[in-house]
């Protein structure tokens, strides 16, 4: 029996999941069926439609990570897409708060055993959040490295030389795989992906683990709020817009909007706004942001309303 090959994308908010899948998908053979199970930290999928593509099958869970709120749904719209589509190869890219070691043992469990292979836990780090202290050391954050069978360093053309070390050497202490990300994506990648079994963890670890949970850290009160807010067929003015979202800076914002200009998806962190045009046909208007201060629906309505 064909076994579909899984492959779980992790990493913390505006690391680039969602534009590492998309440069996967578009190296899909003709001839396999692939799928992606998108995981939202929010009510509204949008993930979902910045992945949309005609030839993969996606399936998006909003409202929790997949092993805590939405873990009977993650795991029905599993079996599902097993038992109806029988696809050659799953993406699973769960929300930046998201949890993949309990991810991992949901499709470790004896009943998947004659549907599909974990191939790889593939965690993505941007080497300047990671020298961060507040993110590095946030309790999430540790729980994405420890699960990861190899991390791939992500916006390597915005970090610095010492960054991008000091996540090479936390690779290496581990004994896991580490690549900067890759100029060209080609079939590389997926072998990459598919071979970089973990290796047993060094006595290095524990010591890190011990430090972490000794250390004075800001993890316990580090928390993230999150606002959804699904719009009509309003045209925003898309400079003002774009502006507005800017001066918000939003630890991570994520929208597919009617603008003066076209239908646009906008991605964004930390008032580091990129948006293009939405090349899908679509009646689903949204935007979500996430972020460490207080914030809510009315916010992001505030900035929609200014770009009117």
């Amino acid at each position: 029996m064909n076994l579909s090959k899984v492959s779980i994308i992790t990493g913390f908010l505006g690391v680039g999941k969602t534009t590492f899948i998309k440069h996967l998908l578009a190296l899909r053979p003709a001839n396999e069926k692939w799928a992606v199970i998108v995981n939202e930290f929010g009510q509204v999928g949008v993930d979902a439609l910045l992945l949309e593509d005609d030839s993969v099958i996606i399936k998006q869970i909003p409202g929790g990570c997949a092993c805590c709120a939405a873990q009977l749904p993650f795991q029905l719209a599993l079996n599902q897409l097993l038992k109806t589509e029988k696809p050659d190869r799953i993406l699973i890219e769960p929300s930046g708060l998201g949890h993949a070691q309990e991810i991992s043992k949901i499709l470790q469990q004896s009943q998947y055993e004659n549907w599909l292979a974990l191939s790889s836990v593939i965690t993505l780090i941007d080497p300047m959040q990671y020298q961060q202290k507040k993110y590095r050391e946030h309790e999430i954050y540790q729980q994405q490295l420890q699960a990861a069978d190899a991390l791939y360093l992500n916006k390597i053309e915005k970090a610095d030389e010492p960054s991008i070390q000091a996540v090479m050497d936390y690779a290496n202490s581990q004994s896991i795989s580490a690549h900067l990300a890759f100029s060209v994506f080609d079939q590389s990648v997926l072998d990459w992906m598919d071979d970089c079994k973990k290796k047993p963890a060094s006595s290095m670890f524990s010591r890190f683990q011990e430090k972490v949970k000794k250390s004075d850290s800001e993890n316990a009160s580090l928390k993230f709020y999150q606002a959804s807010v699904v719009t009509d067929h309003t045209q925003y003015k898309l400079p003002i817009l774009l502006e507005r979202l800017k001066q918000s800076n939003f630890q991570r914002v994520k929208a597919v909007l009617n603008t003066d200009q076209g239908v646009v998806a906008i991605n964004g962190v930390h008032g580091d706004i990129q948006h293009k045009m939405y090349d899908h046909d679509t009646q689903e208007f949204l935007i979500e942001a996430i972020d460490s201060n207080k914030i809510s629906e009315s916010d992001v309505n505030d900035i929609l309303s200014a770009a009117q």
